[in-house]
């Protein structure tokens, strides 16, 4: 997971409310905002944080939240829809089981690769669909 800036400070364009965080000014705070965020909803895994700059945040599209899967090759296997409306992990999940699958199988070329997201973009844009 990434940290990028805060999607509902209280001093931000969108507030929300029973979230009392103050957009950080500085890197040591917005360590401290993620740490607190890790901490709150119990999260497990390693938790990066972006530079004030906002340099992943910018390159990935990802705010105010995204999800992605890279593979070993560094190359993105899949990108999800930006949150909220696009956030989905049983999508997420469903794309690794696809991939692990057909990576045991092989390597995967370039076509079967693009195959591969062309269905799960299908499947977004039907469940996109469905909830309108």
């Amino acid at each position: 997971m990434v940290y990028v800036r805060e999607a509902h400070a209280s001093d931000g364009a969108r507030p929300r409310a029973g979230i009392d965080v103050l957009e950080p000014t500085n890197f040591e705070e917005r360590l401290g905002v993620a740490t607190t965020c890790r901490a709150d909803l119990g999260l497990k895994l390693p938790v990066l944080v972006d530079n004030m700059k906002n340099s992943t945040e910018r390159a990935y599209s990802a705010w105010p939240d995204r999800l992605f899967l890279i593979g070993s090759d560094r190359k993105v296997l899949y990108r999800g829809g930006q949150g909220p409306r696009g956030f989905s992990p049983s999508e997420l999940e469903a794309s690794m089981k696809e991939f692990a699958a057909a990576a045991k199988r092989k390597e995967l070329s370039a076509e079967e690769r693009e195959a591969i997201m062309e269905r799960l973009r299908a499947r977004r844009k039907k469940r996109l669909n469905e909830k309108e």
